[in-house]
């Protein structure tokens, strides 16, 4: 005992050392930010707030994706314990789109080894947007085949009414006039953009044109799983088990909802969990619904919850089967769902390392020699190799690998359209600035340069020329008394 408590007043003693030595790094830091954020004296012109205040408001907004509101009343916490100015969210708003703008409009390497990665984006307005971002082929053959969005550059930004090829391809052309020829160009083949960059590609036999792997395995498990009747009957019994369960005492054992777009991108999740209750099943261990119906007892009849007034467990088992019985019939189903999840996750993961080349498909073959698969999983992976053979690999030359994901380009439209989720006339206004603004490595140089390149009324003007009239302006014209 008297060992014990020995050893226990050491690792106490030693725990308040730590707490101490945190403390006092605390408290360097805090002075620091002080200096930094008062004392500096690194201010753009016309500016009251100083540069590091504006980059970390940038920073805040950019890397977190909280609201303009949010970074202001961030700043409003911060200021109770160091002494920083807050600026108001309509400040925050207009540095953001400054900086955009300003990595929008400034000149672009001119290179032979540039990626071009292209899509449109649709918001609920009758306009869309294309973007071409690029990112250089030397940079991810000595990194790695998954560019961050601080490693890429914002080529080109387009507002139009229609997506159509031949805007697609001008584009092209504009862009790589004034960028360079690209080495590559990825895309999703969407109808919007395939016609437009073969037509590119045709005219500059040198470039490159592949299909995004993450949209190709979804459409060939798209036109796997949709001619399954078993795939359509789980996916009609999940959605049914939803409505009956998620407002009853066994909503935590609901089923995930489905996702409304790029649904075969995102099968993973309702896998998982037909998984995980099937695992739940054979343990036979129901006690956590025993406890809800327990609770929803003592909260609807105020009983006091004891021990003795638990139901038994055979009550538990007959709400589980008169719900969950369903699930037992695709036991074998969800086990082939499994594999085809395994297969695209070593894929990917090969694509994402070491980019598409000439030696892809055998990497892929190693990487899944060793996955238990079925006859069904097999085919599979064979339509997946020979997707990947027609259209991303068959042209390439030996020895040199490409980009093969064009994920990148969906985060950055995610982020974008993650600023006006709560806004029901969300369209593309001059906030698609937010996507150039993303793309950057931000630092105090940058956002002195981009504070000073241009005034507000810059990007009034670019977004009246580019943009157009939004429907919230339209509708605040149309609803005004005067």
């Amino acid at each position: 005992m008297e060992k014990q408590s020995t050893l226990i007043r050491v690792r106490i003693k030693k725990k308040r050392e730590e707490c101490s030595s945190y403390k006092e790094k605390l408290m360097n830091t805090k002075s620091e930010s002080y200096l930094t954020f008062i004392n500096s004296n690194e201010k753009s012109m016309h500016f009251s707030y100083n540069i590091p205040l504006i980059l970390f408001c940038i920073q805040l907004f950019i890397i977190t994706s909280v609201s303009y509101r949010a970074c202001s009343k961030i700043c409003a916490v911060l200021s109770s314990f160091i002494k920083i100015p807050v600026p108001h969210y309509t400040t925050i708003r207009q540095w953001v789109l400054r900086f955009g703008y300003y990595q929008l409009q400034r000149p672009k390497s001119f290179r032979d080894d540039w990626v071009y990665i292209l899509d449109y984006t649709i918001a609920s307005s009758k306009n869309k947007c294309l973007a071409i971002l690029g990112v250089s082929l030397d940079y991810l053959r000595k990194t790695n085949f998954s560019p961050k969005m601080s490693d890429v550059e914002l080529l080109h930004l387009s507002v139009t009414p229609k997506a159509t090829w031949d805007i697609t391809y001008n584009a092209l052309i504009e862009t790589s006039k004034e960028t360079g020829l690209p080495a590559e160009i990825i895309s999703d083949h969407g109808a919007d953009v395939k016609k437009g960059s073969e037509e590119f590609c045709k005219k500059n036999k040198e470039v490159n044109y592949i299909y995004d792997i993450t949209h190709l395995i979804a459409c060939i498990l798209k036109s796997t799983l949709s001619n399954q009747p078993k795939w359509n009957s789980f996916i009609k019994h999940l959605n049914c088990c939803k409505q009956r369960t998620k407002q009853s005492v066994l909503s935590f054992l609901s089923p995930p909802s489905q996702r409304a777009k790029a649904r075969y991108l995102n099968i993973g999740h309702i896998v998982n969990w037909g998984e995980k209750l099937l695992r739940y099943k054979e343990r036979g261990n129901f006690s956590a619904i025993s406890k809800a119906i327990a609770e929803k007892e003592k909260n609807t009849h105020n009983v006091c919850l004891t021990d003795n007034c638990i139901p038994q467990t055979s009550e538990s088992i007959k709400l589980f089967n008169d719900k969950f019985k369903w699930i037992n019939n695709f036991q074998n189903s969800i086990n082939e769902y499994k594999q085809y999840i395994d297969i695209i996750k070593k894929v990917k993961k090969e694509v994402a390392v070491s980019g598409v080349n000439s030696e892809t498909i055998n990497n892929i073959e190693n990487a899944t020699k060793y996955l238990n698969l079925s006859k069904s999983a097999i085919e599979f992976k064979n339509r997946i190799i020979a997707g990947i053979e027609s259209n991303c690999t068959k042209q390439l030359t030996k020895g040199e690998a490409y980009l093969g994901c064009s994920d990148i380009i969906e985060s950055l439209f995610g982020k974008y359209k993650n600023c006006g989720s709560e806004n029901s006339m969300f369209g593309i206004t001059k906030s698609i600035l937010i996507i150039a603004a993303a793309t950057s490595k931000l630092n105090s140089n940058t956002v002195k340069e981009a504070m000073e390149f241009s005034v507000y009324n810059d990007i009034q003007n670019w977004s009246k020329s580019v943009v157009g009239e939004s429907d919230f302006s339209r509708r605040k014209i149309a609803f005004s008394e005067t």
